[in-house]
Order: C-alpha cells, then structure tokens, then sequence
C-alpha cells in the first residue's frame, strides 16, 4: 500500500470514527461506530470506498441512517469519488466486537443505570439470575 492510499485510508477511518451509533445516541455515553464494532471492513480502490457495516441487529432501522452519515463524512475527503456502504448479512455482531474501553464503558453505565433505578437485572454479565417477579397489579396501576 503506497503512502499516499494508506494516509487516505487513515482519514477514511478517522471519519468513521466520528459516525455514532444511534441507538447509543439516546444514552448519556454515545459510541462510535468504529468503538462498538460495526465496521467489518474498508476498501479503498482509486478513490472508491466501500465501507462493510456489521449492524448489532439485521433489522436495524438505523441502517439508512448510519449509511447517510457514512456517506456524508467520508464524501468531505477530496480523494474520494465514490462511496459505497453495505451491510454484511452473513456476520452475527455480538460484544467481543467492541473495544475494550467501549465494552468497560458501555457495562459502567448500565450498572449505574441498575443502581439509580435499584433494579436487579436478570443477567449480571456472567450469569442469568433464577429470580422471577410476578407482577399482580392491575393495568391501571
């Protein structure tokens, strides 16, 4: 890779960064693409782009959203013609992907998150919890 197409690359990359994630949007912490994982690949061929994007879920509604931001960001480079972003269908997304300070921070703000709302989630991040609550209420309560 000549220095020139691997400077491009790294601007390509730093754009990336800078695209959050949606869902994490609606959180106090937002993440970064990039930070949580859901770029799978960047290809750079005479200054066509194709960014591979790995959704946390293949019925994500945000997949048009992140594709315009994508777009938007990366199409500010000068050396760049063209940009394609498409969605891997045949990858599952799952935690490991993300980084680890992603990771750290994304498990910090759920549990101050249980422990605002003094919740006791089901899962502690090793283990489902056996409890069950029963809700005996009725619908206008």
């Amino acid at each position: 890779m000549s220095s020139d197409s691997s400077d491009l690359e790294l601007r390509v990359r730093e754009q990336l960064d800078e695209v959050l994630d949606p869902c994490s949007t609606f959180t106090e912490k937002p993440q970064s693409i990039v930070d949580l994982g859901l770029v799978d690949g960047v290809s750079i061929e005479s200054g066509d782009v194709t960014v591979d994007l790995l959704p946390t879920n293949q019925l994500c509604m945000y997949i048009p959203h992140m594709s315009e931001d994508i777009k938007n960001r990366i199409g500010d480079i000068p050396e760049v013609d063209s940009i394609t972003v498409e969605t891997v269908a045949d990858k599952v997304w799952t935690q490991d992907r993300m980084t680890d300070e992603a990771y750290d921070e994304r498990e910090a703000y759920f549990q101050e998150r249980v422990e605002a709302h003094e919740i006791t989630p089901a899962y502690d991040g090793a283990e489902w919890s056996d409890e069950t609550t029963s809700y005996t209420g009725n619908a206008e309560d």
